[in-house]
């Protein structure tokens, strides 16, 4: 039983760790800039904005403009957002989400990065953008007094309204962001201090190193029995400072404090699929509600792989924020899991059952078929798991699938085509 305490989990990881430094360095590009600029309404914010965009080479983003050049081009979405503008009621979020995904998917976006201006106005505009896996690096804000703002001439009737707003929903915001955002207040507003206020917001930026995770992550790998999830997994919670959780792991972390759930579990440590689901399902729950899981975000491989272990996790009040589907040969998988438990009939009914939840993942979590459509599933291909096992060398496909995983991660979920 120690040695199994002291193996860490997965087939490959002996392995993984002899290719961590060449995974790392082909993945230590520069981090893309990604900046969310915001200031009360009639401060000048937009102008500070746009000047740091061009400091940094970046992408300027703002959502009067995109919502604008969809109107003036006649677009689907320009034309939705039009009658609401000739009315002067703001642009529904579904409508300003689909333009801010069209403009974070431009390859110019991708290869610059962005300073977005004025969005989120809300807590849940920036939970929306959360939910896309679109966050910035960096919030910085710009403040500037009501009376000053209210004082000037020609101020529209709007404008003391749109500031309550403003006050109101800015610390929510900002909250969201905490080790990341900052905040300076000019007292006589930005008129005279636009080159003042983008160099202190350069110099923040300088200053404060941008991580390579997305923000919060909480990722499903998922798969056919027999694949490579959770070799994969324990790459990606490395990069990305993340917490691994996986039925081994819990088994094993149970047994290690000898808990009560020990004495239920650790018959199953080398073939967790055997150990009561519902028992699995409460202490992955349990797990993932930890301090370090919500702190660092956390990656969890190899469950659920049936109908059964999901409805058991869905009763656990856990929600992903993405959720990647490794798509491999399910023969292929077939013939890993028969060698690795030597029982074909089993490896067989655990096959079925993990192809009825392919589509139940699908349903659940969604797959995203409109612009503006909050989908969370992607599929990586996984077709050349174990391709190199077959040639007597070590298994480099875990590596080449989990750099598919970064890849995937780094974009929004794409949008399906039928």
């Amino acid at each position: 039983m120690m040695d199994a305490l002291r193996k860490p989990p997965g087939t490959h990881i002996s392995r993984i760790h002899s290719w961590k430094l060449a995974v790392y360095t082909c993945h230590s590009a520069q981090v893309v800039t990604s900046v969310v600029v915001l200031g009360p309404p009639g401060s000048g914010v937009s102008v500070v904005s746009s000047l740091i965009s061009r400091r940094l080479g970046s992408q300027y983003i703002s959502v009067p403009y995109l919502v604008q050049q969809a109107i003036s081009k006649g677009t689907t979405l320009g034309l939705q957002a039009k009658p609401y503008v000739d009315k002067g009621k703001p642009v529904p979020d579904l409508i300003v989400m689909a333009l801010l995904n069209t403009a974070m998917a431009d390859p110019d976006t991708k290869e610059r990065g962005y300073v977005l201006e004025g969005f989120p106005q809300n807590r849940e505009q920036a939970l929306t953008l959360a939910r896309r896996g679109i966050l910035p690096n960096h919030l910085v804000v710009f403040d500037v007094p009501d009376h000053v703002l209210l004082s000037s001439a020609g101020v529209p009737p709007t404008l003391r309204h749109n500031l309550a707003e403003y006050r109101r929903n800015l610390p929510n915001v900002m909250s969201l962001f905490p080790s990341v955002s900052r905040k300076w207040t000019f007292e006589e507003g930005l008129g005279r201090m636009v080159e003042d206020a983008a160099q202190a917001a350069l110099t923040f930026l300088a200053s404060t190193p941008v991580s390579k995770a997305p923000r919060g992550m909480k990722l499903i790998l998922a798969s056919f029995p027999g694949n490579v999830a959770e070799d994969v997994g324990e790459l990606c919670a490395e990069r990305y400072g993340c917490v691994l959780v996986s039925p081994r792991v819990v088994i094993l972390e149970q047994i290690s404090a000898n808990t009560p759930s020990a004495d239920i579990v650790k018959r199953s440590v080398n073939a967790p699929h055997e150990a009561p689901t519902d028992v699995i399902a409460q202490l992955i729950g349990k797990r993932l509600k930890q301090p370090d899981c919500i702190e660092h975000g956390w990656i969890l491989a190899n469950f659920p792989t049936n109908m059964v272990e999901l409805e058991a996790f869905k009763k656990q009040g856990v929600t992903p924020s993405r959720l990647i589907w490794l798509d491999s040969p399910p023969m292929t998988c077939l013939s890993r899991m028969t060698i690795q438990t030597g029982d074909s009939t089993l490896s067989r009914t655990r096959l079925a059952a993990a192809v009825r939840l392919q589509d139940e993942l699908g349903a659940l979590y969604g797959i995203k078929r409109k612009a503006f459509d909050v989908g969370l599933l992607q599929t990586v291909d996984a077709s050349d798991v174990g391709m190199d096992e077959e040639n007597g060398t070590d298994d480099r496909s875990v590596v080449r699938i989990f750099e598919r995983v970064v890849d995937a991660l780094q974009r929004d979920v794409p949008i399906a085509t039928t």
